[in-house]
């Protein structure tokens, strides 16, 4: 897995997506990559992931529907759980993309602090976290 392959690029589109940017105009890739370099350990749990999902799914040939169907059968696991974290980190909590403040402490996304309405706008817009 590597941070600007295709494929994953399509997957943070769908676990982050927006109707009028895509999670690359969101600067998800960037940070996801940036979180990568940062943890060895987490940044393998999630290449395993990302690698096993891919042996088992042409993203490339997917409709945005058949991707989603996809993903939500994989929303349980470690892995992807982290990505989705580290996607929601990139768009609400990272000081280079606009904060959120009330939604970040430092660099993590801190779901249990935000107010309902802010956790409301992250149910509509993210994979559960």
């Amino acid at each position: 897995m590597k941070s600007g392959d295709p494929a994953l690029l399509r997957m943070l589109d769908r676990i982050a997506p927006d109707p009028v940017l895509n999670s690359r105009a969101m600067g998800v890739p960037d940070y996801v990559a940036g979180r990568i370099a940062a943890d060895p350990s987490a940044a393998q749990r999630v290449a395993i992931g990302v690698d096993a999902f891919l042996a088992e799914h042409d993203v490339g040939s997917l409709d945005d529907a058949e991707l989603d169907a996809a993903l939500q059968t994989i929303t349980h696991l470690d892995w992807f759980a982290l990505l989705a974290r580290w996607a929601a980190e990139a768009i609400y909590a990272d000081p280079g993309n606009g904060e959120i403040p009330m939604l970040c402490r430092g660099k993590k996304l801190v779901m249990s602090t935000a107010s309902p309405k802010a956790r409301k706008v992250l149910a509509m817009h993210l994979w559960p976290l």
